[in-house]
């Protein structure tokens, strides 16, 4: 019995030691909830943006919160020391006016500007973050080059 409680305390002890500590964002990442997040300021295409967000384990950021909003727009702010203009991961190429995030989660929550999204010309078909003067959302062309926000699970 002795033998037993010795073996329980080790293991307990053991997982303490490694499963007790909280896990953290790698390096340059920021954490919010069970997300980390990664401002980009070199300005690509939509699909290169999602596509390095793929190769860092993630997607481009998907928004379901206005706290989750402005805790993306702090993160802009603080690395490019303004509201830059910077892709998220919503984009409707495939169905018009279907909103659709990179990651595969709901479309639960927008924060559009106003009169958006308008489809100009009829190819916006990927959303930008921190848009025009209230710093909403707009639909751009998807070819058009901006920094961008990578999220992945923590």
């Amino acid at each position: 019995m002795a033998i037993f409680t010795w073996f329980l305390c080790f293991c307990f002890a053991l997982g303490v030691k490694t499963g007790g500590s909280a896990a953290a964002c790698d390096e340059g990442w920021d954490q919010h909830e069970s997300k980390c997040y990664k401002f980009i300021a070199n300005p690509v295409t939509w699909s290169d943006a999602e596509l390095s967000c793929l190769n860092s384990g993630g997607n481009l950021a998907s928004v379901h919160t206005f706290e989750e909003y402005t805790f993306l727009q702090k993160i802009v702010q603080a690395t490019a020391g303004k509201m830059a203009e910077a892709w998220i991961g919503a984009q409707d190429a495939t169905q018009e006016n279907v909103w659709l995030w990179s990651d595969g989660s709901r479309f639960d929550y927008t924060y559009w500007a106003p009169r958006q999204p308008d489809n100009a010309g009829g190819i916006e078909d990927c959303v930008q973050m921190n848009a025009q003067a209230t710093h909403q959302w707009n639909d751009l062309p998807c070819s058009r080059e901006l920094p961008y926000l990578c999220e992945k699970d923590l």
